[in-house]
């Protein structure tokens, strides 16, 4: 990096750390309580620690690195992932995992887990890394991967306001992080709402509810109705098509026709996804299949997980398609009644049925059969224009919310790299170094602190020549 504060240094990575040297476990002499750490047991991004699992539980076979509590440990597979973290305890890793030990009073261990979150370390790693589907950083790159060294006192003081700052950050992910699961309990309470009748109960001006007799068969669940309501049966509000089932070798991977499958019906979303299609002609042979735009579908193949009941729109931008078994499509009177059944099908009384009418197999079917004697509550035309009304209105405050959280979210998630650029420009601690010239300078600065590296290697070096023995490095 350019500019650098006063004391500062440009340098490599190999210069402060020994990258790619590891310790390799002697695996017959490992305590069953050592801590194993592999690269699924780290959050990426955030460098939390999933999990720790013993070498007793873990029982691994291949080969590990050893690394003790302070070491930084990089995981240099697919290395995008940014699964960096300083090791709260010694233990044994992976090999895709380099244990980085740092030369004590020169370097502080923080100060280069941040420098290796950094976008200016992390945009060098993906340009050099090496293999398609699983890059890594390899050990040549990585000893001349770029690094920035700061006098040892302004590493401890940097590392602490990155600490302070970035404890915010990540408070202020966290409640953000939380919105979209409100947001999504806020819209399921107000389906609730409208399905019951509570949410147009003061514009009915009638608070009297009588029992729904479902006719369960599996469940004793109680529901309830406004008396001022009227108990149908599904087939007497609408007309519920069933799709044909269209043989393997009529299906397309390439067409004008989609065919509208199960995997396409989500929850509130129709998903164009290794999208098959049906021959055009098809079109007028099997017009009572047709879907188009605003079709209201829903899946007959496990129809319900999560609670929530795959039910979706057929979107405009989609061309016209047809209907492939295991999934209905419902064709109502109007728009309005459309609407309204939209939310009704996520009501806790209409799922119910659907639970209770699902076949035991693995795969739980719903037939349209039984689909078809479903009971409904519905209101008169006046109350259905309100409900929707209110339905829509809340929506859209809840859609207007959930954009604002989501735009907040992508400005705090940019927060940390902005403060990390900030960090190692110097920009944290210019007060700092301005009360503290004698901790940046002279035998403080950061030259002074890499000829203090370069001497220690020395002599290591020779020590170690002396006794017959040579450094190891891991192969890529």
């Amino acid at each position: 990096m350019s500019q650098l504060p006063e004391g500062w240094v440009n340098c490599k990575l190999g210069d402060v750390v020994d990258y790619g040297q590891t310790v390799k476990a002697d695996m017959t002499k490992i305590d069953e309580s050592t801590w194993v750490l592999e690269l699924e047991d780290l959050e990426k991004d955030s460098s939390k620690i999933l999990q720790r699992v013993s070498f007793g539980d873990r029982k691994p076979k291949s080969a590990k690195n050893s690394f003790e509590a302070g070491d930084v440990l990089y995981g240099k597979l697919r290395p995008y992932l940014n699964k960096i973290v300083v090791a709260p305890e010694e233990g044994i890793c992976t090999s895709e995992i380099i244990p980085l030990k740092v030369p004590i009073d020169i370097l502080n261990n923080r100060f280069l887990f941040y420098w290796l979150k950094f976008r200016v370390f992390g945009d060098y790693v993906n340009a050099v890394s090496y293999g398609v589907n699983m890059p890594r950083l390899g050990t040549k790159d990585g000893l001349n991967a770029p690094m920035v060294l700061a006098p040892t006192s302004e590493q401890t003081r940097i590392v602490a306001k990155m600490d302070e700052i970035l404890e915010k950050v990540e408070s202020t992910q966290a409640r953000l992080a939380r919105i979209p699961h409100i947001i999504k309990q806020f819209r399921q309470s107000v389906l609730a709402a409208a399905a019951s009748g509570k949410l147009s109960e003061e514009w009915r001006g009638d608070s009297s509810y009588s029992e729904m007799d479902l006719n369960l068969e599996k469940t004793d669940k109680s529901f309830y109705m406004p008396t001022a309501w009227t108990k149908i049966r599904l087939s007497d509000a609408c007309q519920v098509i069933s799709g044909h089932a269209f043989k393997s070798q009529n299906f397309l991977n390439e067409g004008k026709v989609p065919a509208i499958k199960i995997s396409n019906i989500q929850y509130g979303q129709f998903e164009v996804k290794n999208q098959q299609f049906l021959p055009s002609e098809y079109l007028n042979i099997y017009k009572k299949f047709v879907v188009i735009d605003g079709d209201l579908l829903m899946a007959l193949t496990r129809p319900i997980t999560n609670d929530t009941l795959k039910v979706c729109r057929y979107p405009s931008e989609q061309p016209t398609g047809l209907l492939n078994q295991r999934v209905a499509k419902f064709i109502f009177k109007n728009e309005n009644e459309k609407a309204l059944f939209e939310l009704l099908f996520q009501s806790d009384y209409f799922k119910v049925q659907v639970l209770d009418k699902l076949s035991e197999t693995l795969q739980p079917n719903l037939s349209p059969v039984d689909l078809k004697k479903f009971i409904i509550a519905t209101p008169n035309e006046l109350e259905q224009t309100e409900i929707v009304r209110r339905v829509e209105q809340l929506f859209a405050y809840a859609d207007v919310i959930e954009q604002q959280a989501k735009a907040a979210k992508e400005r705090v998630d940019n927060l940390t790299q902005a403060i990390l650029a900030k960090a190692f420009r110097g920009e944290l601690t210019t007060d700092w170094r301005a009360a503290n010239p004698d901790l940046i300078s002279g035998d403080n600065s950061a030259a002074a602190l890499l000829a203090r590296i370069q001497a220690e290697r020395a002599t290591a070096s020779g020590k170690k020549g002396k006794c017959g023995t040579s450094k190891t490095r891991t192969t890529d």
